[in-house]
């Protein structure tokens, strides 16, 4: 696992709270760097759809519009799964915060060593788990749904090209038809 530098033989014990909070500012900034670039896509692609829907457009033009706005949906697209990934690694950075914060009380129970025994996969899943109870003051246990479950999906597919250029000529024409 890639993550915050997780090998396969990592250890809850190697995560100190100074490089986890730097973590913690790496991922914000990068959250805000894709908040950006969405942003910006957006706007562009709002752009040319207002540029090519005015009167008197060629067909030529909305055509490059249309292309120019598929582009800046994909763009939109990649931008939306990075952001869920930056959102993903900050849940995980937050989740080992608290446990190393708790790892007393978490020794004292048992459940420090059984962390430090599990792969780096277990192990960040147990964390996230241990965290979010930890939050809730939910001391019984209880099995939580899948935290890490982020819901990315590679969406950015060479066969969405053509379907993407349609939907921004048929957006075109219909503001052009609008106004």
């Amino acid at each position: 696992m890639a993550l915050l530098g997780i090998g396969k033989k990592a250890s809850i014990d190697q995560f100190n709270l100074k490089d986890l909070r730097k973590a913690r500012i790496e991922e914000e900034v990068k959250y805000d760097i894709y908040m950006g670039v969405l942003k910006t896509a957006n706007d562009r692609y709002e752009g040319y759809k207002r540029a090519a829907s005015q009167p008197g457009r060629a067909d030529y033009e909305i055509e490059r519009a249309a292309m120019e706005m598929a582009s800046w949906a994909k763009k939109k697209r990649s931008t939306i799964k990075q952001i869920r990934e930056v959102q993903a690694k900050t849940r995980v950075v937050d989740s080992i915060t608290l446990v190393v914060e708790s790892k007393q009380e978490l020794t004292q129970h048992g459940i420090w060593n059984k962390l430090h025994k599990m792969g780096s996969e277990e192990m960040v899943k147990g964390t996230v788990k241990i965290a979010s109870m930890l939050k809730e003051r939910d001391h019984t246990y209880e099995a939580i749904s899948n935290a890490l479950d982020t819901g990315v999906d590679d969406v950015v597919i060479e066969a969405e090209k053509d379907s993407d250029e349609q939907k921004a000529t048929e957006e075109i024409l219909a503001m052009r038809n609008s106004l």
